[in-house]
């Protein structure tokens, strides 16, 4: 519903040649040819491939003045998301070491603070008269 009118695909058949290439010269393993019986069997012209508004394929001249838009061209052995991976695995190993080298100096702040440690927890104090018995759950003390 977007396109305007044909759109190059990228896809092309150079002049003395069988075999239909991406402008990159990688092989593709899809087509959607209007027609496929119809498609130029003459190799004395280079041919390339436009994609009409219906998403149908059409083989056109390459040779000829018409003009279309530019849908995509494939590079083979480009992916943008290659490295996801190995960022999430080296931030991992970095959150790993930072955890461990929290706790170790958590550790030697304790060996050295002994009087900060007491080994009797005080019981927390609910102020305000106010008895929590747990999420949604409260009871005022009017005494």
């Amino acid at each position: 519903g977007v396109m305007l009118g044909p759109s190059w695909l990228g896809l092309h058949r150079g002049q003395g040649q069988q075999e239909w290439l991406w402008l990159s010269g990688a092989k593709f393993n899809y087509t959607r040819w209007h027609d496929p019986a119809s498609l130029p069997d003459d190799t004395s012209t280079s041919y390339c491939a436009v994609m009409e508004e219906d998403g149908d394929w059409s083989a056109v001249s390459c040779d000829d003045q018409d003009s279309a838009y530019v849908i995509c061209d494939f590079t083979p052995g480009h992916n943008p998301f290659v490295l996801v991976g190995p960022v999430v695995v080296v931030c991992g190993v970095i959150i790993l070491i930072l955890g461990f080298e929290v706790c170790l100096r958590r550790k030697e702040f304790l060996e050295k603070n002994l009087e900060v440690i007491t080994d009797v927890e005080e019981e927390p104090q609910v102020g305000g008269g106010i008895v929590n018995y747990g999420f949604g759950h409260s009871e005022i003390d009017r005494t």
